[in-house]
């Protein structure tokens, strides 16, 4: 019985999680909405200084991401991958302007 109850869960996508699916999850959920912000932040600058502030923000919401183990969950959600491609596309546009003077 409790074989089922283990494929059950890793056939919901969750092993050794009674926190839900990644899309209901309120830790991944909060994760997402956090890299939402950054990725607006970024897109927002408009030069290297700024992208290095958004940079400090990114390497904390890294760390959050690792340290609680949501990043597998995160690759499963297809809006984390838009949003994780389009920080890097602003990133590397914000890096490459000139300095303000």
């Amino acid at each position: 019985m409790r074989w089922i109850a283990l494929a059950t869960l890793l056939l919901a996508g969750c092993p050794n999680s009674d926190r839900g699916t990644p899309e209901t999850d309120p830790l991944t959920l909060d994760l997402l909405a956090e890299l939402r912000a950054v990725t607006e932040s970024m897109c927002a600058c408009s030069n290297p200084t700024c992208a290095r502030q958004v940079d400090d923000r990114l390497a904390h919401w890294n760390a959050n991401a690792d340290r609680s183990n949501l990043r597998g969950q995160l690759d499963g959600i297809s809006e984390s991958k838009r949003l994780e491609r389009r920080l890097a596309k602003c990133r590397s546009e914000a890096l490459a302007r000139p300095e303000p003077e």
